[in-house]
């Protein structure tokens, strides 16, 4: 599965729940989409 797709279902299942579970869930979505798309040399340069 491609990284976009994995993202679209994270986000697929974000929207779908209610409102307490997407609280939950907000910071680690935005983080897994943020280091979804870094590039690897950019990984390395932390």
């Amino acid at each position: 599965m491609l990284k976009d797709d994995i993202i679209l279902d994270k986000l697929q299942q974000f929207v779908s729940g209610e409102s307490i579970q997407r609280q939950s869930m907000k910071s680690s979505l935005a983080d897994f989409i943020i280091l979804a798309k870094k590039t690897p040399s950019s990984r390395n340069a932390k």
